[in-house]
């Protein structure tokens, strides 16, 4: 889900329309189920990996991507572990239009095979204010 902003697990704000600008970052919230943990000593063990793309929507040409979208190892002294991924990926860039970003989110301790999830989301232009005008034109 596209937020304004993760402050934890379920505890976050959507974003109304998904709608940026290419100066902010794309904030997700992305919760995993099903996933399996293993013991390690005294302790119980999850691991994740991410990849993710941007493609405009309906296109297959990708704009952006990152291979290592994330690597994430929890540990907890109990196999209750209230998982929750947040990334934040800059839009410097990219042009105004629609988008969707897939992230391939991968079970490294269960093996099972990749969730694919899409998110769409809308780039608008960048709101130039009037003292923006003036200091690109020199004119008041």
């Amino acid at each position: 889900m596209v937020c304004k902003h993760v402050q934890g697990y379920e505890d976050y704000e959507a974003l109304p329309n998904a709608e940026l600008t290419s100066d902010d970052k794309l904030l997700v919230y992305f919760r995993p189920r099903h996933f399996k943990i293993k013991p390690t000593g005294e302790k119980f063990e999850a691991h994740f990996t991410q990849e993710g793309k941007i493609r405009r929507r309906g296109e297959k040409t990708v704009v952006w991507q990152k291979a290592k979208l994330l690597d994430y190892n929890p540990k907890a002294d109990t196999r209750e572990m209230p998982i929750f991924l947040k990334n934040s990926i800059s839009l410097k860039g990219i042009k105004p239009g629609e988008y969707q970003l897939e992230i391939t989110l991968r079970d490294e301790v269960g093996k099972s095979v990749p969730a694919v999830k899409t998110v769409d989301f809308k780039i608008v232009p960048t709101k130039t204010t009037e003292k923006d005008k003036e200091a690109t034109t020199g004119k008041k």
